[in-house]
Order: structure tokens, then C-alpha cells, then sequence
């Protein structure tokens, strides 16, 4: 599920990871609860069966998903993942911890298999272990 917003309008994408296929397109002017509650209901009601979905972390889309799918696995696009926190670590940050963070949240995108996320999170743990005292963290 993802939305792309131009100047006007939104478009909202459901779409098969498996094979690609795009199950629903709704324009509209904004990811609205009431709205993609709505085209949840109907990709149920049309016998899509969901397993997961994978979202940009929008308020009114986790809340919609939540009351149409409650035990649905739901987690969060790593794009926006790393866009969110390279936007938080700034170009060039001035501490080591955060140079250090900067570029493991760069590697985010190269996570392909199991053994690559336990890699990651290994590296994040250690990174914390070196950094927890920091005062800024």
C-alpha cells in the first residue's frame, strides 16, 4: 500500500508483493481513514486475502488498517524508513555516533534476506551498546 500525492490529488496503490499486481487504485485528495478502510473492506469483500502490509506509516492508514484487518502483520516501507532518520542524522553530522549511524541507516536498502536483517540489527545493537551513555541519544 502506498500513496504517491501531486498537487491536486493522491493517487493510493494496493499492490501484490509477490507477483506485482496492482489490486486497487483509488484517486482522491489525501490518505483518508475513512477512505482506505473503505478499499479494505472491499479488497476483503472481493477475496483478496491479505497477510501483511507494508505502509508508509500514515496516522489514518494504520488506524484503518487496525479496524479492517486487526490481526493482520502490518510494518513500515524501509524507504521511508531511511528517509525519516536521514532526514533526523542531517548530511553531515558532526558526531562520530551519528556519522557512524548515517551510514547504517544507508544500508537499510541493501537488506535483502534473513541473514542480511540479522546483520543489520547486530550492527544497530553493537552501535547502541558503544553509544548509550551519549547524552544527545
Amino acid at each position: 500500500m502506498d500513496a504517491t500525492y501531486f498537487r491536486q490529488f493522491c493517487v493510493v496503490c494496493y499492490q501484490d508483493d509477490e507477483d506485482g499486481y496492482t489490486q486497487l487504485i483509488r484517486i482522491t485528495d489525501g490518505g483518508h481513514f475513512t477512505e482506505i478502510r473503505e478499499d479494505l473492506d472491499n479488497l476483503i469483500k472481493l477475496g483478496v486475502h491479505i497477510e501483511s502490509i507494508t505502509t508508509d506509516g500514515h496516522k489514518s492508514a494504520l488506524k484503518a488498517i487496525k479496524k479492517a484487518l486487526p490481526d493482520v502483520t502490518v510494518q513500515r516501507c524501509l524507504i521511508h524508513i531511511q528517509r525519516m532518520c536521514l532526514l533526523w542524522l542531517t548530511r553531515f553530522p558532526k558526531h562520530l555516533a551519528g556519522m557512524e549511524l548515517r551510514t547504517l541507516v544507508l544500508m537499510l536498502l541493501k537488506i535483502k534476506t534473513s541473514n542480511d536483517r540479522l546483520w543489520w540489527m547486530g550492527e544497530l545493537v553493537h552501535w547502541n551498546d558503544r553509544y548509550k551513555e551519549c547524552k544527545f541519544l
